[in-house]
Formats: C-alpha cells, sequence, structure tokens
C-alpha cells in the first residue's frame, strides 16, 4: 500500500491512528517472526503507526532483512514523515536497488514531498528511462511528478501576493483537524480527532479499547485570536466518525459526512443532511439511493446553488463504480417534481486516474475548488480551481503557492462573502503534530492580496543633435511563458518612450552606420520598482579602417630544400599554396603539387620526426561545424601524404575550426573581409624533432 492510497484512506475517515506516549514498547518482543506477524495485524486494522513500531523493532533484531527495511520505508511514507522515509527509501536504493527498483520512484516523491525539486525531478527521470512497466497510467503519474517539479519551480519563481498562518493551539491539536466551515465573521465549524494527551492503543483484538471518534467543534474569534468553543452541537454521533460538512445558505440546509466500520474493517462514508429551520436544527436523516450506495463510500459535500432552477446542486466524493480511478468527485440533485435524487454524475473533465477531493463551489464567482494528487502537484495533494461559465468547466488551475505547499493541501474555503480570506487543511511545516512536524493535518487560515496594476516605462535619450538614422532594436522574453519577441522603436526628437511588462528580460540595442552599437539590458520583476526608467545612448564613431596591404613578395617553388630552410625555425609553418575554398575540405591540385615538392621529400628523408597537421577555418558556420570541417580537412592532408609513402605514424591531424585567427573575419565597421578569410582558412605544419 503506497503512500496515495493511504492519504485518499486518510481523506475519507478510513484510519484511526493509535499513538504511543513514547517510542518504547509496552513489553519486551524481540522474535522477528512475532514481530512481523504484529506489525502485518495492525496494518489489516489500518493502524499504521503501530505498525511501523513493530516494524522498526523487527529492523533493530534483524537489520540485514531487506524486506523489513522496505516495509519500515513505507509506513514512514503512510504516516507522512517524509525525511525519515526518503532516508529508509534511500537505503534501499543503496542496497538492493534491482530487487527493488521501485524504491528509487519512492524516493524520488519523497524528496519533492520536501521541495527537493530538483534531486526529485533527476530520479523520477532516471527511475522512468528504467521503467519495464507497462502500466500507461504508471507511466502519466511519473511523467506527472517530473510535471509538478518544473511548476514548483515555477511557482517559487512568481508566487502569488498572500499569506498563511497556522490558526493556533486552540483549534489545531496534535491530531488531524479538517473541514473549516465559517458560519460568519466571528463562528467557524470543524472536524477534529481529540485527546489531550498521546496514547497507545495496544493491538488486543478480543478484548481491545474503545477508539475515539472524530467529531465537529465550534470555534469562535476573539479578537484576532480562534478558541475552541465545545462541540458543535445536533451533529455529532457517539458511534460514528464525523466527516466534511458543508451548508447551503440557499436552501438553508446543512450537508454532512458520517462514517462507520464493519467487522472486516472497511470504512463506509455515507452523506445526510439536516434543515436550518426557524424552531432550530432539524433532525440529521441520510440521504437515500442513489446518493449513498451500500459497499461505496459517499463524502465531502459541497454545494452549488442553481439560480435558474433554484436548486441545490450537491458535489461529493466517492469511490462508486463508473469513475476514472481512485475518488472521484460526483454530483446530482434534488428533482421536486419527481420527489427523487437523481443518478448522480461523474465530473470526468476535472477527474483523473488518482483521487480528487474536498471540493468546494465558490457561488460568488462560479468557481469549483478542489484537492487532487491526479494533476501536475508541488507536493501530495494540491488545490485546483475550475471556472464554470455557460454550463462548461475550465481546464483545471493550479492556485500556486502560498496555498500549495510540497506537503497535502486540502479543504479550501474562503469566507463568508469575500474571496480574498479563507481556510485550508494542511500538513505542512509549522502545524501541531505528534512524532514529526508532516504527521498530521492542521487548519490554516490564508488571505489573497491584490495585484496591484504594473506600471512602468522606460525614457530613453540618444545623446546627439540629429536622430534619423538611429535605430533601436530590443528582444524581450516574458520569463513565466518562456517567449521571446523581438521589435524595434521609434525615434522621436532622440527620445523614445516604450511600455514595459512584469517579470520580463529587456535587451536594446541602438545602431547607427559607421558608429559602434550601445547596448542596455533590464529585468523586471512583479512589483513595479520605478514608474519611469531613464536611460541614455551615447555612439561612439568608428575610426577609418587601416588599409590591408598585399604581400606581394613572390612565394618561392616550394622543394625539399625551401622546406628544409623553413623547419629551422620553431614556428608553426604556413605553405601559403596549402589553401581551401569556403566550406571545402578537398584538396585542390596546387595544394597537392606544394605537399608533393616539398613536404612528401622532405619526410621521406628525416624519418624520425613527428609531424602534427593543424587545419583552421573562418569563422562562418557554427563553432561545431567549423570543428569537425577543419578536422576533415587535417585529415585529408595526412591521408595524401601517407598516399605518397609517408609514413603514418609520424603524422597526427589536429581540427582547430574558427579558434586562433591570424586575421579578422570582418573590418572594424562590421563588413565582410574576405581576404581575412581566406588567411584564416589554413593549414599549419607544426614539426617536432
Amino acid at each position: 500500500m503506497n503512500l496515495r492510497t493511504l492519504t485518499a484512506i486518510l481523506l475519507l475517515g478510513n484510519l484511526f491512528i493509535g499513538f504511543s506516549q513514547t517510542h518504547e514498547y509496552p513489553f519486551q518482543e524481540h522474535n522477528p517472526t512475532k514481530l512481523k506477524k504484529l506489525g502485518d495485524k495492525a496494518l489489516k486494522f489500518g493502524d499504521v503507526y503501530t505498525a511501523l513500531f513493530y516494524y522498526e523493532e523487527l529492523v533493530k533484531v534483524d537489520s540485514s532483512n531487506i524486506e523489513a527495511h522496505y516495509k519500515v520505508a513505507e509506513l514512514h511514507e503512510a504516516t507522512r514523515n517524509y525525511t525519515e522515509a526518503e532516508i529508509n527509501f534511500n537505503y534501499i536504493v543503496t542496497k538492493a536497488p534491482k530487487t527493488h527498483p521501485d524504491a528509487l520512484y519512492h524516493l524520488a516523491l519523497m524528496q519533492k514531498m520536501q521541495g527537493k525539486y530538483d534531486e526529485a525531478k533527476l530520479n523520477f527521470s532516471n527511475y522512468y528511462e528504467n521503467l519495464k512497466s507497462r502500466d500507461r497510467d504508471f507511466k502519466r503519474q511519473i511523467q506527472l511528478e517530473i510535471a509538478g517539479c518544473d511548476t514548483a519551480n515555477y511557482f517559487n519563481n512568481f508566487p502569488s501576493k498572500g499569506s498563511v498562518a497556522n490558526l493556533g493551539n486552540s483549534v489545531n491539536h496534535p491530531h488531524i483537524e479538517f473541514s473549516p466551515l465559517p458560519l460568519n465573521e466571528n463562528k467557524l465549524v470543524f472536524g477534529t480527532l481529540r485527546e489531550d494527551t498521546l496514547h497507545f492503543y495496544h493491538i488486543n483484538f478480543e478484548d481491545k479499547e474503545p477508539l475515539p471518534h472524530r467529531k465537529l467543534m465550534l470555534a469562535t474569534k476573539e479578537g484576532n485570536t480562534w478558541i475552541e468553543n465545545g462541540f458543535f452541537e445536533n451533529f455529532n454521533d457517539l458511534e460514528m466518525e464525523m466527516g466534511k460538512i458543508t451548508y447551503s445558505h440557499n436552501s438553508k440546509t446543512y450537508y454532512l459526512t458520517k462514517c462507520i466500520s464493519d467487522i472486516h474493517h472497511k470504512t463506509e462514508c455515507h452523506l445526510y443532511e439536516a434543515k436550518n429551520t426557524k424552531k432550530g436544527i432539524s433532525e440529521v436523516t441520510k440521504l437515500p439511493e442513489p446518493v449513498n450506495i451500500h459497499g461505496f463510500s459517499s463524502t465531502q459535500p459541497t454545494v452549488r446553488f442553481d439560480t435558474l432552477r433554484k436548486r441545490d446542486i450537491l458535489y461529493f466524493v466517492s469511490d462508486r463504480p463508473g469513475g476514472k480511478g481512485g475518488k472521484d468527485i460526483w454530483y446530482t440533485y434534488y428533482d421536486q417534481r419527481k420527489k427523487t435524487w437523481k443518478k448522480p454524475n461523474n465530473l470526468r473533465l476535472l477527474n483523473t486516474p488518482n483521487s480528487e477531493t474536498t471540493p468546494y463551489y465558490d457561488n460568488q464567482k462560479d468557481d469549483l475548488y478542489f484537492s487532487s494528487d491526479g494533476h501536475a502537484t508541488i507536493g501530495g495533494f494540491d488545490v485546483f480551481k475550475s471556472e464554470i461559465r455557460d454550463g462548461r468547466y475550465s481546464t483545471p488551475i493550479n492556485v500556486g503557492i502560498p496555498i500549495n505547499s510540497s506537503s497535502d493541501d486540502l479543504d479550501f474555503i474562503f469566507d463568508i462573502n469575500t474571496d480574498k480570506t479563507g481556510y485550508l487543511v494542511s500538513n505542512r511545516k509549522g502545524g501541531h503534530a505528534y512524532f514529526h512536524e508532516t504527521c498530521c493535518d492542521d487548519i490554516y487560515s490564508f488571505s489573497i492580496e491584490d495585484i496591484k496594476p504594473y506600471k512602468s516605462e522606460l525614457q530613453i535619450r540618444i545623446e546627439d543633435t540629429s536622430c534619423k538614422e538611429y535605430t533601436i532594436s530590443f528582444s524581450s522574453t516574458d520569463l513565466k511563458t518562456n517567449t521571446t519577441t523581438n521589435d524595434s522603436l521609434s525615434i522621436t526628437d532622440c527620445n523614445s518612450i516604450h511600455k514595459l511588462n512584469p517579470h520580463t528580460n529587456y535587451s536594446f540595442i541602438c545602431s547607427r552606420k559607421g558608429f559602434y552599437n550601445d547596448t542596455l539590458t533590464l529585468f523586471t520583476s512583479n512589483e513595479t520598482i520605478e514608474e519611469i526608467i531613464q536611460k541614455s545612448f551615447k555612439l561612439k564613431p568608428i575610426p577609418a579602417p587601416t588599409p590591408i596591404v598585399k604581400d606581394t613578395t613572390p612565394t618561392p617553388v616550394m622543394t625539399a630544400e625551401v622546406f628544409e630552410k623553413l623547419s629551422e625555425s620553431e614556428a608553426p609553418i604556413v605553405l601559403k599554396d596549402v589553401q581551401y575554398e569556403y566550406n571545402s575540405t578537398k584538396l585542390t591540385p596546387v595544394s597537392k603539387a606544394a605537399l608533393k615538392s616539398g613536404l612528401v621529400p622532405y619526410m621521406l628523408k628525416h624519418t624520425e620526426i613527428k609531424v602534427v597537421i593543424a587545419s583552421y577555418t573562418d569563422s562562418k558556420g557554427s563553432e561545431e561545424y567549423n570543428k569537425n570541417l577543419s578536422q576533415l580537412r587535417a585529415q585529408n592532408v595526412v591521408d595524401y601524404l601517407v598516399e605518397m609513402g609517408v609514413n603514418k605514424n609520424m603524422l597526427k591531424a589536429i581540427g582547430h575550426g574558427e579558434n586562433n585567427p591570424i586575421e579578422p573575419n570582418e573590418m572594424p565597421d562590421g563588413t565582410d573581409n574576405p581576404e581575412g578569410r581566406k588567411a584564416n582558412r589554413r593549414t599549419e605544419f607544426i614539426i617536432n624533432k
């Protein structure tokens, strides 16, 4: 059972977590077989923490047991102890990568849940490259995890304006809190598993202690502090687990979840309703089929009010047949004419093969918020938003940081009559938890700040009396979309005004024929630092080029004696007759004649020497292309010399490409220099005696 499955079960209320006051056991047991049986039995009952304690003891007793180590890693993952899970999965990756290849996937997942996105992406990618599974959904999940790492880095670079704060230790206790529901500005209903102290529930299945149930509580706001104010009356059931609750202000109806376990320890959650009348809260009644189905859970309700037909549309989460996988969002409504609930429809556009949970409908703007681990997330479960316009749901978008974190983020909901403040549930660092800092869910408040309009402009002035011949070109790269735009600016009276966009890299080039270019680079953030940025360009004239005087000295006819004389110098020898035309590698007849009459007889006479043939190109073409071109040219010289009888062991070919030019490839004014390029297309002979 992996993290995804266990988290989804926790969200439906299927797991009770038993805690011990310390990691010590109330008995001493050192038998590996019995420890494993106790651990497996705890898992059967859904108590992952107790199972973890037994398996940790098993590893202490039998440290060579790789299967026990792997189970410890899985249980740390299940209890959302990302740090310890990473350590243990890394141990498996190091010790047994072949027998447990999936440990690399879980290692990457635990790194992602800690915000180590670069490390996680690398391990996800390595795992994917060696994946032998043909499961398309699993491959899709790995690709989503990689995309989630990229999404996280994006949001870290471009966070939304806002803040998130823990609701405080009066509301949040070390056990889980869930389902915040604001009744007004100063009253909040929430779910919780209340235990004042750490407690160990020993697995004695014949005579076990009764376990505490999750209940609905009420909190009131005193100043800026939320204070727990007892049970939310009329709803709690002493025999059942309470789940998410919501309220329809239009129909004056509460919709809520209750869960119960059967003799096989499988938990089912069903939906209930209660009317808010002038006489008080009505009796809580269970919704009939087809909303609730025996053998499957229906939970986590939220309500959209259909203003056209004046009715509630009830959204909820279920694992019933007909979904896309995991837990899906469904919706239905009550048919007043037929006095029946309609058969629920699956919200297929938003659902994925994984799980969608804790939906919330914002009736002010017709937006549906929900949490999912089946879209690209920056943590485990992220909050997403889909806009409903003309009956159509938009593609879900990740609401980003700070609402979402590298942990699980759930139960998003706005305050009454606002879309700027609200609440969410998260196991992010900074909460109140047992054992480790990402153990358990707390309720957080959030605030979203309006984005101020970006107002900034660049004022450019050219320091000259006449600006008619100037050109200002620029490129701008939007860092959010990674798109680049190229354009030019018009010049009026030596001035130019350019409106700037946020989070953009700008590069401006001011040019004029006969002058050196002047450049300006500029980066804008999300916030306006200066509304007006003033810059000036002042171009310097290019001096007149120095005339190139051609060498008119006649080239001596190349012979062995001439080459002998040239070799007396330690400098590289350049044979002017060994030339290449643009983009050519073949030796011309003139080149071959020069080699045959000079170098060949010289090398046949001096068989003890080594000669390096170094070839160079001009700067046209890419650097890599020129490197390959020059290597081919040098090798052609070697091949010809070997053909003429020279021992190939005396020769070595090296292509230097466009490096080390002996003449400029361009004139000072930027125009082409054909003579310089011709000189650079050369072959040098370096003699090692």
